[in-house]
Protein backbone atom coordinates (compact mmCIF):
# COMPACT_ATOMS: atom_id res chain seq x y z
CA UNK A 1 0.00 0.00 0.00
CA UNK A 2 3.00 2.42 0.66
CA UNK A 3 4.03 2.05 -3.25
CA UNK A 4 0.32 3.83 -3.98
CA UNK A 5 0.16 7.57 -4.46
CA UNK A 6 -2.24 9.67 -2.76
CA UNK A 7 -4.90 10.53 -4.37
CA UNK A 8 -5.00 14.28 -5.87
CA UNK A 9 -4.99 17.23 -3.36
CA UNK A 10 -7.88 19.97 -5.19
CA UNK A 11 -6.83 23.47 -5.33
CA UNK A 12 -8.08 25.76 -2.49
CA UNK A 13 -8.71 29.30 -3.45
CA UNK A 14 -5.75 31.39 -2.69
CA UNK A 15 -3.25 28.56 -2.12
CA UNK A 16 -1.60 29.48 -4.56
CA UNK A 17 -2.56 27.22 -7.57
CA UNK A 18 -5.55 27.82 -10.27
CA UNK A 19 -6.59 31.79 -11.35
CA UNK A 20 -5.84 32.84 -7.77
CA UNK A 21 -2.32 32.96 -7.55
CA UNK A 22 0.68 31.50 -9.37
CA UNK A 23 0.87 28.13 -9.45
CA UNK A 24 2.71 25.61 -7.63
CA UNK A 25 5.89 24.21 -8.50
CA UNK A 26 5.37 20.36 -8.69
CA UNK A 27 6.34 18.25 -6.30
CA UNK A 28 10.07 16.87 -6.89
CA UNK A 29 10.47 12.81 -7.81
CA UNK A 30 10.20 11.31 -4.68
CA UNK A 31 8.16 13.82 -3.18
CA UNK A 32 4.41 13.80 -3.33
CA UNK A 33 1.68 16.49 -3.36
CA UNK A 34 1.10 16.28 0.55
CA UNK A 35 5.03 16.65 1.56
CA UNK A 36 5.20 20.04 -0.56
CA UNK A 37 1.94 21.00 0.91
CA UNK A 38 3.28 20.65 4.52
CA UNK A 39 6.41 21.99 3.36
CA UNK A 40 4.73 25.34 2.40
CA UNK A 41 2.69 25.10 5.48
CA UNK A 42 5.94 24.67 8.10
CA UNK A 43 7.71 27.67 6.28
CA UNK A 44 4.87 29.77 6.52
CA UNK A 45 4.74 28.65 9.95
CA UNK A 46 8.40 29.42 10.58
CA UNK A 47 8.40 32.78 9.00
CA UNK A 48 5.24 33.92 11.44
CA UNK A 49 7.48 33.21 14.61
CA UNK A 50 10.98 33.77 13.35
CA UNK A 51 10.73 37.44 14.12
CA UNK A 52 9.68 37.06 17.99
CA UNK A 53 12.50 37.68 20.21
CA UNK A 54 11.93 37.12 23.69
CA UNK A 55 13.95 39.07 27.09
CA UNK A 56 15.94 37.79 29.12
CA UNK A 57 14.66 37.06 32.78
CA UNK A 58 16.11 40.14 34.79
CA UNK A 59 15.41 42.11 31.20
CA UNK A 60 12.10 41.13 31.11
CA UNK A 61 11.57 42.02 35.26
CA UNK A 62 12.81 45.61 34.71
CA UNK A 63 10.83 46.34 32.02
CA UNK A 64 7.93 49.07 33.54
CA UNK A 65 6.42 49.68 30.26
CA UNK A 66 5.11 45.75 30.62
CA UNK A 67 5.89 45.32 26.61
CA UNK A 68 8.21 42.41 27.32
CA UNK A 69 6.31 39.01 29.05
CA UNK A 70 8.23 37.28 31.65
CA UNK A 71 5.38 35.13 32.77
CA UNK A 72 5.87 31.94 30.77
CA UNK A 73 9.65 31.95 31.93
CA UNK A 74 8.31 31.87 35.83
CA UNK A 75 5.60 29.43 35.37
CA UNK A 76 7.53 25.65 35.05
CA UNK A 77 9.58 27.03 38.93
CA UNK A 78 6.03 28.21 40.10
CA UNK A 79 4.62 25.26 39.41
CA UNK A 80 7.13 23.06 40.63
CA UNK A 81 6.87 25.40 44.25
CA UNK A 82 3.29 24.47 43.86
CA UNK A 83 3.87 20.64 43.56
CA UNK A 84 6.60 21.33 46.17
CA UNK A 85 3.97 22.87 49.12
CA UNK A 86 0.86 20.42 48.56
CA UNK A 87 3.21 17.40 49.03
CA UNK A 88 4.52 19.13 52.42
CA UNK A 89 0.89 20.26 53.39
CA UNK A 90 0.13 16.59 52.48
CA UNK A 91 3.05 15.24 54.74
CA UNK A 92 2.00 17.76 57.52
CA UNK A 93 -1.70 16.62 57.72
CA UNK A 94 -0.44 13.07 57.83
CA UNK A 95 1.43 13.38 60.52
CA UNK A 96 -0.97 16.21 62.42
CA UNK A 97 -3.74 13.92 61.65
CA UNK A 98 -2.17 11.14 63.28
CA UNK A 99 -0.75 12.61 66.44
CA UNK A 100 -4.87 13.21 66.84
CA UNK A 101 -6.36 9.99 66.17
CA UNK A 102 -5.18 6.71 64.41
CA UNK A 103 -7.92 6.22 62.50
CA UNK A 104 -8.23 10.11 61.69
CA UNK A 105 -4.72 9.54 60.44
CA UNK A 106 -5.27 6.25 58.25
CA UNK A 107 -8.26 7.83 56.70
CA UNK A 108 -5.71 11.10 55.71
CA UNK A 109 -3.14 8.56 54.64
CA UNK A 110 -5.50 7.39 52.19
CA UNK A 111 -7.60 10.04 51.25
CA UNK A 112 -4.59 13.06 51.01
CA UNK A 113 -3.03 11.90 47.87
CA UNK A 114 -6.13 11.97 46.25
CA UNK A 115 -6.74 15.46 47.51
CA UNK A 116 -3.56 16.47 46.75
CA UNK A 117 -3.84 15.51 43.24
CA UNK A 118 -6.90 17.26 43.09
CA UNK A 119 -5.25 20.53 44.14
CA UNK A 120 -2.29 19.70 41.35
CA UNK A 121 -4.60 19.56 39.26
CA UNK A 122 -5.89 23.10 40.01
CA UNK A 123 -2.85 24.57 40.01
CA UNK A 124 -2.31 23.44 36.67
CA UNK A 125 -5.16 24.47 35.15
CA UNK A 126 -4.79 27.63 36.28
CA UNK A 127 -0.83 28.39 35.45
CA UNK A 128 -2.16 26.92 31.91
CA UNK A 129 -5.31 29.46 31.83
CA UNK A 130 -1.94 31.88 32.54
CA UNK A 131 0.09 31.00 29.89
CA UNK A 132 -2.13 30.64 27.31
CA UNK A 133 -3.13 34.59 28.00
CA UNK A 134 0.62 35.31 27.83
CA UNK A 135 0.43 33.59 24.69
CA UNK A 136 -2.15 35.17 22.90
CA UNK A 137 -1.19 39.09 24.01
CA UNK A 138 2.31 37.64 22.72
CA UNK A 139 1.34 36.30 19.42
CA UNK A 140 -1.26 39.69 19.23
CA UNK A 141 1.64 42.06 19.84
CA UNK A 142 3.13 40.33 16.95
CA UNK A 143 0.26 40.02 14.25
CA UNK A 144 -0.08 44.09 15.22
CA UNK A 145 3.82 44.16 14.33
CA UNK A 146 3.51 42.50 11.47
CA UNK A 147 0.47 44.42 10.06
CA UNK A 148 1.95 47.72 10.85
CA UNK A 149 -0.59 49.28 13.03
CA UNK A 150 1.54 49.93 16.32
CA UNK A 151 0.07 52.94 17.67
Amino acid sequence: MSDQNPPPIPPQPGSGSGPAGPPTPPPTPGQNEWENVASGAAQSFGNTISGVSTPGFFAGLFDYSFSKFITTKVLGVLYGLVTVLIVIGYIIAVISSFAASVWLGLVVLILGPLIALVYLIFARITLEFYAAAIRTASNTTTLVDQGGLRR
